[in-house]
């Protein structure tokens, strides 16, 4: 999926590894954030802010304020795609967002679309938030290539499959 367009924009997104417990070893975290502050190999690639997080526990990114609209959480049983404006994906994200000590393990959620008992940590949230213990922030990213291209080198560096969460705050 291409997130980038073929015009310069700028963008704010967190890179962050597909299995959610996952933390590099410290060297690659010091590797990805010496490359991502002075990407050679990438010209064109630059951004305002970039930071390497580390969470003391499995944190959810919120990636969406309200106001964008995220479109879909899918879900894991049956694939559906349950809509965002429904109020039970709102009461979600609001949860999620809110509960400073919410054991995302634990959390479990009735789906509306087959009824069924999942953990929070098995929604799939279309790229506009997710749960991770580690995650690279980049902040006003301006970039003419594309996404796969970053994200594929910052894979070389971490060792691991990456996921990109898109940040839509107004």
């Amino acid at each position: 999926m291409q997130f980038f367009k073929e015009t310069q924009m700028q963008v704010n997104f967190w890179i962050a590894p597909t299995d959610v417990n996952l933390v590099p070893m410290e060297n690659a975290r010091r590797l990805v954030e010496e490359y991502f502050h002075n990407p050679e190999d990438l010209p064109d690639f630059g951004c305002e802010t970039m930071r390497v997080h580390v969470f003391p526990r499995l944190t959810y990114i919120d990636g969406y304020d309200g106001y964008f609209p995220m479109m879909t959480i899918g879900c894991p049983n049956c694939l559906a795609a349950i809509p965002t404006t429904e109020t039970w994906a709102q009461e979600l994200h609001e949860h999620l967002v809110d509960e400073e000590e919410l054991d995302l393990d634990a959390y479990r959620v009735i789906t509306p679309c087959c009824s069924t008992d999942v953990s929070a940590l098995q929604l799939d949230f279309k790229g506009y938030g997710g749960f991770t213990r580690f995650a690279v922030e980049l902040v006003d990213v301006s970039y003419e290539g594309s996404d796969k291209e970053l994200l594929d080198k910052a894979k070389k560096i971490l060792g691991c499959d990456l996921r990109k969460i898109e940040i839509w705050y107004t």
